[in-house]
Order: C-alpha cells, then structure tokens, then sequence
C-alpha cells in the first residue's frame, strides 16, 4: 500500500500522466486527466477518465 501522502494519491483534472501497462507495456499510454475517483475501499485503486475519453481503471503504482 502507497503512503497517504504518496504523488499518486494527488492527482487532479488536469495533470498530465502515464499508465503503465503491467503487460509488458503493451497498451501503455499517456494523457490528461478528466475526471478520476479513488477507491474509498482503501485499495490504491483509481477509476480515470481523459481528455480523449478513454476510461481505465488503474494500479496507483502503475502510474508514472
């Protein structure tokens, strides 16, 4: 579990971030933040939707 101060745990509409793809980075991709929502389940969890529309729901530690 990342610490509660952790960069990931920060993140806003508009930042600028990669994904990481643990698959080898086969479908890694970078973007601007819409919206994203953290799981409240205390899981480094979070749900992102970029500018582009695209949707995933992510790893914190896979972001870079």
């Amino acid at each position: 579990m990342l610490p509660e101060d952790d960069w990931r745990r920060q993140l806003h509409s508009g930042d600028e971030i990669t994904w990481n793809d643990p698959d080898a980075g086969a479908c890694s991709r970078s973007g601007t933040i819409l919206e994203i929502e953290y799981d409240q389940e205390g899981e480094d969890v979070a749900k992102i939707t970029f500018t582009d529309g695209e949707y995933l729901e992510v790893l914190l530690e896979e972001l870079s």
